[in-house]
């Protein structure tokens, strides 16, 4: 037991781990990035033109804070004489450094111990999933998962102390992540467990606080150039096609069917949200795994059931994957480490061989049989199929979080009508 306390007692080593493995891979392998990375240079070349990126590219689809961090990344860059692309790099890595502190000190709140603790944040330092999305896929999912720990960590203190602060502290946090991307906007409805403010004054100012920051960053560009934004912002939806039932539905020929479902998809997420907004109102305080269950249900949902998808969204919850191995039973958690290896392996075929996501290995060799299997993996079917053991992962990892509130909530439903039997008094 000590062993494994003195290891949390030291997160200085874990980030020092965590700096040292990413700063491994940018010398040792090849300098190649995701379209992603050339699209942030193009806006970072916009803006340094005076030009509005919203206008004059396709690649933004949130509001502006990520413009935003890139233009302070850019001037660095420039003062500095450090690429932009270095700069990004730094940044993510800064990122999981401080998402890594979060896990750190949430899991000494919940006063998990055990064997697994060692390991399992080995795993999350050293993954290859997290080290590809960083240094190579220069995405900022990172941030989204930033802000839902922090949302997640105000929420566990509201339902411990019945605090007003910390319950409009969660609306802030969640609030932050949809400025960042509009995806923790799905978490919402966990704010309405539990003992929350109900007056109206304080309710008003956890609204402002939660849709406020990207309400006031959209209107300026909204006002600048509406048909952009409604193009590219308001009416983005993530590609669909190469993964899951998008995906899949064409390999058997229902092609019309998987359409069908790209643009009713939203619908089923907004239906799911409403479902949890039902399932939390007037609820008793959430217990800290409770919380944590619901958040991963409700953004594994969008893997699974969403229209599209983009291998950099497990970075919104890969940490809390981790924290969810730490509170669980033996069986979640060989769920779970399975749904690692599997997901490692995905994840590496992918980053190697796919010219979008940097195809690191084609830089080392252009071996004919390597170079058709890249050129096989650009079709939308092939990455489907790559996919299918990803995503009935992500399927079993889905109904293994969510079943236990299930469980729950007929255990509540089971025990109501006894209550309603019992009498007040004695007779």
């Amino acid at each position: 037991m000590k062993l494994h306390r003195s290891f949390l007692e030291r997160p200085l080593v874990l980030v020092g781990l965590l700096v040292l493995a990413r700063l491994v891979f940018i010398v040792c392998m090849p300098s190649t990035w995701s379209f992603d990375v050339y699209c942030w240079l193009d806006v970072a070349q916009v803006m340094r033109d005076g030009g509005n990126p919203y206008s004059l590219t396709p690649h933004l689809h949130t509001a502006p804070l990520w413009p935003a961090v890139l233009y302070i990344l850019d001037r660095a860059s420039e003062f500095t004489g450090v690429s932009l692309i270095r700069c990004l790099q730094w940044l993510l890595i800064a990122v999981d450094a401080i998402n890594l502190l979060l896990v750190l000190h949430m899991l000494s709140r919940s006063g998990v111990s055990g064997k697994w603790i060692k390991p399992v944040l080995l795993g999350l330092v050293l993954s290859p999933i997290s080290i590809l999305l960083t240094v190579q896929h220069g995405n900022f999912d990172a941030l989204v998962a930033l802000w839902l720990l922090l949302f997640l960590g105000a929420l566990w203190s509201h339902h411990a102390s019945g605090s007003r602060r910390s319950w409009l502290l969660a609306c802030f946090f969640l609030g932050m992540g949809v400025f960042t991307k509009t995806v923790p906007l799905l978490l919402a409805p966990l704010l309405l467990a539990g003992s929350w403010p109900r007056k109206i004054p304080t309710a008003l100012l956890g609204l402002l606080i939660l849709i406020g920051p990207t309400i006031i960053g959209l209107v300026p560009l909204y006002l600048a150039d509406a048909p952009s934004v409604r193009l590219h912002v308001l009416g983005y939806r993530s590609l669909a096609g190469w993964f899951g039932i998008t995906g899949l539905l064409p390999l058997v020929g229902l092609d019309r069917l998987a359409q069908l479902y790209a643009r009713v998809g939203p619908l089923v997420l907004m239906a799911l949200m409403a479902l949890a907004a039902r399932r939390s109102w007037k609820r008793e305080p959430l217990d800290r795994i409770t919380a944590l269950r619901l958040a991963l249900a409700l953004l594994l949902s969008i893997v699974v059931l969403g229209p599209g998808y983009s291998p950099q969204y497990i970075g919104w919850f890969l940490p809390l994957l981790v924290l969810l191995y730490l509170h669980a039973d033996a069986v979640e958690r060989r769920t779970l480490a399975m749904a690692y290896l599997i997901g490692t392996c995905t994840y590496l075929v992918e980053y190697a061989l796919i010219p979008s996501h940097g195809a690191f290995l084609l830089h080392w060799t252009s071996a004919p049989t390597l170079v058709a299997w890249s050129e096989a993996l650009n079709e939308p079917g092939v990455q489907t199929i790559l996919r299918i053991p990803l995503f009935l992962t992500y399927l079993v990892v889905l109904i293994t979080t969510a079943r236990p509130l299930f469980r729950q909530r007929a255990n509540a439903l089971s025990i109501s009508p006894d209550r309603s039997h019992t009498p007040s008094s004695p007779s």
